[in-house]
């Protein structure tokens, strides 16, 4: 789900 994680890293800091 990285695509959608760089999209939303405002969001979903938890992409790291």
């Amino acid at each position: 789900a990285w695509s959608v994680c760089y999209v939303c890293v405002s969001v979903c800091l938890r992409c790291s």
